[in-house]
């Protein structure tokens, strides 16, 4: 793993590697593990919104993904050709 990022409170820590799609969230208390598909990019950015109720998760690619924590639903954004973000 080469993204790494904690939650606010501590409690949870966001994994990723840029050689494969997706993350891992492990709650550290209990050492349950939730996989969370982030389609056919690979993540290389972790961060937590300081609410903690979002994680960003960044690639290669160009975009990034904006989870929102309560059943990891997520919307992709994208740098259009002018710079500006395209979700």
């Amino acid at each position: 793993m080469s993204a790494l990022a904690w939650h606010p409170r501590g409690r949870l820590l966001a994994a990723a590697s840029p050689s494969r799609p997706g993350l891992f969230v492990w709650d550290v208390a209990t050492g349950a593990v939730t996989t969370v598909r982030a389609g056919l990019e690979a993540v290389s950015l972790l961060s937590w919104s300081p609410c903690g109720a979002y994680l960003l998760a960044g690639g290669s690619g160009g975009g990034f993904r904006l989870y929102e924590t309560s059943g990891w639903r997520s919307a992709k954004w994208s740098v259009g050709d002018a710079g500006e973000l395209v979700a």
